[in-house]
Formats: structure tokens, C-alpha cells, sequence
């Protein structure tokens, strides 16, 4: 009997700046990218990407080219961290 070795890949985005933080913000988790690899074969399954507001940060112009990421993505489509992990959790 074959079993499979699966790898749960866990990649973060953050609020970045292309020089110090504005006053007041620092870097916080914007999404968390999660994906599933079979070990044995490398293939990618199950990719979902969650998007989170930060609470104290705006996505800056050199977050959103890094990234593609913007403040309105966030703002329109983006949830609580607890409620990412609760999501992760499941």
C-alpha cells in the first residue's frame, strides 16, 4: 500500500515600506498564502490565498508593487487575523 507525504507550504504578505514606516504603522500580515505539495510528485494542490486588514497599517504604493496587493483589496475582501487562522484551522 502507498501512502502519500503531503506538505503544507505557508507563505506571508506584509505591509512593507520602501523606506522607514510611516509614524504610527509598523508591518502586519496582509495575506497568508497556503497550499498543499505532495512530496512525492511536487504538485501543487488546494492553493487558496486569504486576504487580512491590517489594523494599524496602510498598504503603501511599494507594498502594493511587491505584492499587487492594495488597500481597497483589503478593505473590500479582507477579514480579521483570528478569523484568517480560524479559517486555517478548518
Amino acid at each position: 500500500m502507498k501512502t502519500t507525504d503531503n506538505i503544507l507550504i505557508i507563505d506571508l504578505e506584509a505591509t512593507c515600506w520602501d523606506e522607514r514606516p510611516p509614524r504610527g504603522q509598523v508591518s502586519e500580515i496582509i495575506e497568508i498564502g497556503v497550499c498543499i505539495m505532495d512530496a512525492s510528485t511536487g504538485k501543487i494542490s488546494k492553493n487558496e490565498g486569504i486576504l487580512i486588514k491590517p489594523q494599524y497599517s496602510k498598504v503603501s504604493p511599494f507594498c502594493t508593487e511587491l505584492t499587487s496587493i492594495t488597500q481597497k483589496m483589503l478593505d473590500d475582501e479582507g477579514v480579521m487575523l483570528e478569523d484568517a487562522l480560524d479559517i486555517l484551522r478548518a
